[in-house]
Parts: C-alpha cells; sequence; structure tokens
C-alpha cells in the first residue's frame, strides 16, 4: 500500500481480489453476486479497512461499496444492473463517483449540473470536481438535476 500511496493509484487486481473473497458484495443480492448478508458485516469490513492505514485506498474502497453501488442497486434498471452492479460486486469493474462541484461541494441540494434530454440522449451542463476513480474508474455515476421540459396544457372551451 505504501507504493499505491506514493504511486497516487490504487493496483486495480485488488479490485478483483475483494471481488472473489465477496467483500464488495456483502450486503447486495445473491441474484447481482452479493452475499445478502446483515448491514453488521459492512461495520466490521469498514472497522478493519481503517486499520491498513490508507487514506486513499479505504475512501475508494467505501465509495465504490456504499456510494456507487447502492445508487446502481436502486435506481437503475435491470439492463443495468446485468451490466455494471454485477461487475463491481464481482472486482471486474470500477465505478467513479461525480457528485463534488466547484460551487457546492459535496452538498447534493446545492449542486447545479444539469440535464435535459434531446431526442434520444441527453446535454449535460456544468462542472464536478474530485471525482473518487475517474482516474482509472470503467464508468461513471454522475449526480446532476434532470432539466424536464416545460409541458404546455392547452384547453378548449366552447
Amino acid at each position: 500500500m505504501d507504493q499505491w500511496e506514493e504511486e497516487g493509484k490504487i493496483d486495480r487486481a485488488i479490485w478483483k481480489k475483494m471481488g472473489d473473497m465477496g467483500f464488495i458484495g456483502l450486503n447486495y443480492p445473491e441474484v447481482y453476486g452479493g452475499l445478502d448478508l446483515d448491514f453488521y458485516y459492512s461495520m466490521i469490513l469498514c472497522e478493519e479497512l481503517s486499520q491498513c492505514f490508507s487514506g486513499g485506498f479505504t475512501i475508494t474502497a467505501l465509495v465504490i461499496q456504499y456510494m456507487s453501488a447502492p445508487y446502481l442497486l436502486k435506481y437503475a434498471s435491470e439492463e443495468l444492473k446485468e451490466k455494471y452492479l454485477k461487475g463491481v460486486i464481482a472486482g471486474d469493474l470500477v465505478s467513479a463517483v461525480a457528485i463534488t462541484e466547484p460551487g457546492a461541494g459535496s452538498d447534493v441540494q446545492k449542486i447545479q449540473t444539469t440535464a435535459i434530454r434531446e431526442g434520444d440522449h441527453y446535454i449535460v451542463n456544468g462542472s464536478k470536481t474530485f471525482i473518487t476513480n475517474g482516474y482509472y474508474g470503467d464508468f461513471l455515476l454522475l449526480l446532476l438535476k434532470p432539466i424536464r421540459p416545460k409541458v404546455v396544457k392547452v384547453s378548449v372551451c366552447s
């Protein structure tokens, strides 16, 4: 881990090892490769990770386990869960999380990044900083505010 701290990056092989050992999927449903264990096991994992004395590694592991994967579990379609959540739990994919903004910090109520649907895609406007795993993530979870086009309701009276 000293080498990881010195280089400023974590060896990707550790995620596969943690996935193989079941550490990434402790509280996730078995259908996605998790162990479906009580949250108490997560507390033990957090305590043990803190003993490695590498803040960079510990926070990265916890962001994957408790920020990105829960978003996927709660909000993603089954297609996205199959494609990404299973890969994260297995340790085959590393997720990156983009929440923090220059003017809002990590206060999700104050974020300014927006997305508006235009046809079959979105136009995203805004800035993010301190993207955990942004350097080597396989995919990115981006927190933003959707802008819904205004719907004009027309009534006809005769």
